[in-house]
């Protein structure tokens, strides 16, 4: 059933299987983890579910945010066995998706006949980046050391660098950085300026002070205007606010894609801190299995 597919895993049926496949032959001979620490979990044994079944569980956990509890009443199994199953798929998933990150930011060549009606006044767009932050458990011992920090709304917080091509696919996921980093510190230090050729365009919101690191890299940042100490913008002002408005908008809706996602939209567990940056980044990965957002 295509509808309860893709409202339990985020996938359609034939997208499910064209993942599986995707996986390949490693699939059937895999490593279990425990996601606590690195070594072979000892009660491997003979599995209970097949592969498919294995990415089903995963899957669903995944996007529905379901806890280990409620999985394991609703497969009939431990819940230490889903953590097992999730984590050892997920990393799994993420090794396979990961080895393909270099190919994953397109030249702005292989896009150009193709642009969006929306991007088509924006010569030479390469992306549009923005941040994803997300929440995390805060833990009971605050002496643990932890990548994250307590700096906004009250929440432990990640924040992680998202850059969309014209259609809205995602072409790159930076690691995660904690919740306090700014903007630009976090363009310094995710190697995302390796990306950049000369010529290039960037659209972002003005909290992206970074038009001398692109500047440097020959490339160019378009970002909306400011006010400053003026009480109003100028007619050409409030024209390229809006076009740029209307171009931006789409990095905000894929974002939302991947926070539909809901172990990533709610709290994250510190169980799975550990593997957050693979969560982002297979979650970005999957979304770009749907439809393109941008026509």
């Amino acid at each position: 059933d295509d509808v309860k597919m893709k409202l339990f895993t985020g996938l359609y049926y034939d997208q499910f299987l064209a993942l599986i496949e995707f996986l390949g032959e490693s699939v059937n001979n895999l490593t279990y983890w425990d996601g606590k620490n690195t070594k072979e979990n000892s009660k491997k044994g003979t599995r209970k579910f097949s592969p498919e079944e294995e990415l089903f569980l995963t899957l669903v956990r995944f996007k529905r945010g379901y806890s280990v509890n409620t999985m394991a009443h609703f497969f009939g199994i431990f819940s230490s066995t889903v953590s097992v199953i999730f984590t050892t798929w997920m990393q799994l998933s993420y090794c396979h998706f990961n080895s393909y990150r270099s190919i994953m930011f397109p030249e702005r060549h292989h896009f150009r006949n193709n642009l969006p009606r929306v991007f088509k006044t924006f010569k030479n767009i390469r992306c549009t980046i923005d941040c994803n932050r997300i929440f995390v458990q805060m833990p009971r011992d605050f002496r643990q050391p932890r990548k994250f920090v307590f700096s906004y709304k009250n929440h432990h917080t990640y924040k992680s660098l998202i850059g969309v091509a014209p259609n809205g696919a995602i072409v790159y996921v930076s690691d995660l950085f904690e919740g306090s980093i700014s903007d630009r510190a976090i363009i310094e230090q995710s190697g995302f300026l390796n990306y950049i050729n000369p010529g290039d365009l960037i659209l972002a919101d003005p909290g992206f002070t970074i038009e001398d690191l692109l500047m440097a890299r020959q490339a160019v940042l378009d970002i909306p205007p400011f006010l400053g100490k003026r009480t109003k913008f100028t007619s050409e002002e409030e024209l390229k606010t809006r076009r740029i408005a209307k171009a931006r908008i789409h990095v905000e809706r894929v974002i939302e894609r991947v926070k539909k996602f809901k172990l990533l939209s709610g709290n994250i567990p510190l169980s799975l801190s550990p593997i957050a940056d693979q969560m982002v980044f297979v979650a970005s990965c999957l979304v770009n299995l749907k439809e393109p957002l941008v026509k």
